[in-house]
């Protein structure tokens, strides 16, 4: 069986080189050859084929044996270079080794041609192999330095502790930042040293599905505990790996203290909307109950004398059902349903404005600090809310701070960034106007975080305070597009950051109230009625029809259409309540108004949420009048949107 060759040839004599190629064939070779005799030849050769070989004459007349060998070398390739030659001395021979061949060969004897070439070409590929194996060695050596260095920059904490012992034999600079131990110090501890939650049983049971093959992987969330005893939440990832020798334990743990934050924040917003759903719902309902008794109360106190006692007893009931109204009012405002008037203000002004009565609300025990920034932005929002805001921030923390303390409010123009959501799940980038409200109190502990927005929730004593403070807050600032953070700790006070959207126009003049005359509350139209509570239908109709107008009565949207359709007369005024079953208010109202445009339309609720007044704001041109409330108040709004008054 032949096999090939690459020989190329250094050799001045066709007839020498025909005798290199007759040998190899015989010693069972099929060469490709090529013949040189100069090194620009040699050079082209070299680097224009793939050789096996050099075979190479010593002596020739203007090129020899060492310097094929030095072009070979400038080449960079590891070639076997033998050299056969007529004759050559000892002396000559020894220095062609030390050049570099690796062997000599005499034309006489050209026998040892063969074995040595077959010896040469067998080094030259274990020389090869062992360079490849030292390359591979080297970039594996490169490389694990370089992933060591990778995941000693990871933010994640890697351990490999041993199957048997539980001991960790290697930790990455991760697990050293977190954990404050140093390598040495980890390397006499197992896992159980780092948990506060898993006893050593424990950890053994859980690792035993991993090596008994029952599972490839296992993902627990635990706390980790440090150097300095404090602990962190991690989610730790688990690997058995047999191969090793010993079998081993592979960690990955990431801490997942921000990510436990945001859950925190998300069940706490999906609580708060909940809790605002049904808060607005009941203010709906109570609304039409109160209303109902307020007015039945009034009628009732009406030719009473003024020194009766039944109309004193009517009197209180009026007006505990203000104060049942206010309590609404807040629940209203918590579940973002309130009336609000939002105009551009200047927050400053708002803040001097109620800064004299926070002096005296608070008291000479606390000292109070206002403090505005160089700011040109100003906020769209209700400036009584504002105050409302401000206000009730303050009461919380004069209560916080029995014995005295300082009070401070602040404002300054801040910008949110994209990365500021990944911390505070309700934010949105952009510029704001930051109010700080931060006192020296007795701070909260975390159970009392985490339920001091929810209505009713106080830790006051009991007729100490209704806990619709903080709750009305958070619902006025989320209604004025805002949101709002606390950081407080026992012992060292709180502070409420609200951030609202800056907006880059003039503030609105606020213009003071001007006295109004006390308006007519009596007339003589048809007025269309629409309630679906009996008792509050029934108050209004009576009211109405004391004052002198006519009223027709509706318990919902398709009976009114048929009232309407039938009534051949003029109806000045439709009265409907925003939110009813089948039908809403406002579709009531464009059906009608297309049949009869000269039809004027009054909305009444105890809720705002719908497609005529969004988020509590009233479209332009739209009248309101919110529940609950009294006979005045009901034919002053009626008078005026009949007389095409502002509501």
């Amino acid at each position: 069986m032949t096999r090939s060759l690459r020989a190329l040839i250094v050799e001045d004599s066709e007839d020498d080189a025909a005798l290199l190629l007759r040998e190899l064939r015989r010693g069972g070779y099929e060469p490709t050859h090529a013949r040189v005799e100069t090194a620009e030849t040699m050079r082209a050769e070299l680097s224009g084929h793939p050789w096996d070989i050099v075979l190479s004459d010593f002596t020739m007349p203007q090129f020899d044996a060492f310097d094929a060998l030095a072009v070979l070398r400038s080449t960079g390739l590891d070639l076997p270079f033998i050299i056969v030659s007529g004759t050559i001395g000892e002396d000559r021979a020894v220095a062609a080794m030390q050049a570099g061949a690796h062997d000599y060969i005499l034309k006489g004897n050209l026998k040892r041609l063969v074995p040595a070439v077959e010896r040469e070409l067998e080094q030259a590929g274990q020389r090869r192999a062992r360079r490849q194996a030292e390359e591979v060695l080297r970039h594996a050596r490169a490389t694990e330095v370089r992933l060591g260095r990778l995941l000693d920059e990871s933010s994640d904490e890697i351990h490999v502790f041993d199957a048997e012992t539980l001991r960790f034999v290697q930790t990455n600079a991760g697990a050293r930042r977190n954990l404050g131990y140093t390598e040495d110090e980890l390397s006499r501890m197992t896992p159980a040293d780092l948990q506060s939650e898993y006893t050593p049983e424990d950890i053994v049971a859980l690792l035993e599905p991993l090596r008994a093959g029952e599972r490839d992987r296992l993902r627990v969330e635990t706390f980790q505990r440090r150097k300095d005893g404090s602990t962190y939440p991690v989610e730790v990832r688990l690997r058995y790996v047999a191969s090793e020798e010993p079998p081993v334990f592979v960690t990955i743990a990431q801490d997942i203290t921000e990510r436990r934050a945001l859950e925190s924040q998300l069940l706490q917003a999906q609580k708060m909307e909940a809790i605002g759903q049904l808060a607005g719902g009941i203010a709906h309902d109570f609304n039409n109950v109160l209303t109902a008794i307020r007015g039945y109360a009034e009628f009732a106190r009406r030719g009473l004398e003024e020194d009766a006692s039944r109309r004193n007893d009517l009197d209180e009931v009026v007006a505990n059902t203000d104060r049942a109204a206010l309590l609404v009012r807040q629940l209203l405002a918590f579940g973002r349903r309130q009336m609000l008037s939002p105009r551009v203000i200047d927050p400053v002004v708002v803040v001097e404005g109620v800064a004299s009565l926070l002096r005296r609300l608070l008291g000479e025990h606390i000292e109070l600090t206002t403090h505005a920034a160089h700011r040109s932005a100003q906020v769209k929002a209700d400036p009584s809310q504002l105050e409302q805001v401000i206000v009730n921030l303050a009461v919380n923390a004069r209560d916080a701070m029995p014995d005295g303390g300082r009070l401070t409010i602040e404002l300054t123009d801040v910008e949110l960034g994209p990365g500021y959501p990944a911390t505070h799940l309700d934010a949105i980038p952009g510029p704001y106007v930051l109010l700080t409200v931060s006192d020296t109190g007795v701070g909260m502990d975390a159970e009392t975080r985490a339920h001091m927005f929810e209505p009713f929730f106080t830790t006051k004593e009991p007729g100490k305070g209704t806990g619709m403070g903080l709750a009305t807050v958070y619902g006025i600032v989320k209604q004025s597009g805002g949101f709002i953070y606390v950081y407080s700790e026992p012992g060292r006070g709180s502070t409420f950051k609200i951030y609202l959207p800056r907006v880059m126009e003039e503030p609105a003049v606020m213009l003071a109230d001007a006295a109004a005359a006390r308006p007519s509350l009596s007339g003589a139209e048809t007025i269309l009625l629409v309630e679906d509570d009996p008792a509050v239908r029934g108050l209004a109709r009576r009211t109405l029809e004391e004052q002198g107008y006519t009223v027709l009565e509706a318990a919902g949207g398709a009976e009114a259409l048929a009232i309407a359709a039938s009534h051949v007369g003029p109806i000045a005024l439709l009265v409907t309540d925003v939110v009813m079953p089948g039908l809403q208010g406002h579709q009531l109202a464009e059906q009608l108004t297309a049949a009869r445009p000269d039809l004027r339309v009054l909305y009444v609720s105890g809720f705002t949420e719908n497609s005529v007044i969004h988020h509590g704001v009233p479209e332009q041109g739209v009248a309101f009048l919110s529940k609950p409330f009294g006979a005045d108040a009901l034919g002053g709004a009626v008078r005026r949107v009949l007389d095409g008054q502002p509501g």
